[in-house]
């Protein structure tokens, strides 16, 4: 007759029981035995490292997406800063040929020139008004 014993040792499904060791025994192989302060203490340890790291790693993202944000914003400044470099250049006469430093002092003196222009006109077509009143008078015999 089977006993229970020799069912589970002869069973391939349940482990075999594996010999406890004592204190004593431990303590002569010089292995350090872990006490349940000690584990729980490690634990938390290793809790309180993987939470840093995790930290650690979404800092490091958010750092990368922001660079990333920078380095695009860079971008489209660039080309905006190029779009309005371009248009200068086709409104100053002569700008096509000139290099950035060239172009702004032509269009500081043609900014000038135009202001200059602008006086001209706005004195003629005060000359001519006062002529037209002057016409007018005489036609009226005043």
């Amino acid at each position: 007759m089977d006993t229970a014993q020799d069912h589970v040792a002869s069973s391939p499904t349940f482990p075999t029981a594996e010999k406890k060791r004592t204190h004593q025994e431990c303590e002569d192989s010089h292995e350090p035995r872990q006490s349940s302060n000690d584990f729980l203490q490690s634990r938390r340890h290793s809790k309180a490292i993987n939470k840093k790291l995790q930290r650690k790693q979404r800092n490091t993202r958010a750092k990368l997406q922001k660079s990333n944000a920078c380095v695009d914003q860079v971008d489209e400044e660039k080309v905006g800063i190029e779009k309005r470099i371009m248009l200068l250049q086709s409104i100053i006469p002569g700008g096509d040929s000139l290099g950035i430093d060239k172009l702004f002092e032509e269009t500081a003196l043609y900014i000038l020139a135009l202001q200059g222009q602008v006086k001209a006109m706005k004195f003629l077509t005060s000359f001519f008004e006062t002529l037209e009143k002057e016409k007018s008078m005489s036609k009226f015999g005043g």
